[in-house]
């Protein structure tokens, strides 16, 4: 993954978290692991430990918040999709995605607006968990 797609993939990542406007421990705690387990899998030269990833939750916060109280919010979130479109673990992206959304026992329609936009951009099936 390179230094763009993991903005990228954090970006969108954060998105779900905060889409409920609300932010639970098990949704920082899910995004942290996942994000490890795909800088694994594409074989990341430089992982981002579960205390960076926190910190870049932390940094970025007002500003994914900022974007999602926007009135182009979906043009946005679509463009961060196109913006992966070389990136090879789509699926598994987007069942991360689906894990984080549902870390809380809740399903957010905005949380599965995130995945729908993205599955939609990539022509693929949003993950069984939210159907």
């Amino acid at each position: 993954m390179t230094e763009t797609e993991t903005h990228h993939i954090c970006t969108l990542m954060c998105m779900v978290i905060l889409a409920d406007e609300r932010v639970f421990l098990s949704e920082i705690e899910t995004f942290t692991k996942t994000l490890n387990s795909l800088q694994r899998a594409t074989r990341t030269d430089d992982l981002m430990t579960e205390d960076m990833a926190r910190d870049w939750f932390a940094d970025n916060r007002f500003q994914i918040e900022a974007v999602l109280e926007s009135t182009n919010k979906k043009k946005q979130i679509a463009d961060l999709f196109k913006a992966l479109g070389s990136f090879e673990f789509k699926g598994a992206l987007l069942e991360a995605l689906a894990l984080i959304a549902s870390a809380d026992q809740e399903l957010h329609a905005n949380e599965v607006d995130i995945v729908r936009i993205g599955a939609q951009v990539w022509n693929r099936e949003i993950p069984e968990r939210l159907s």
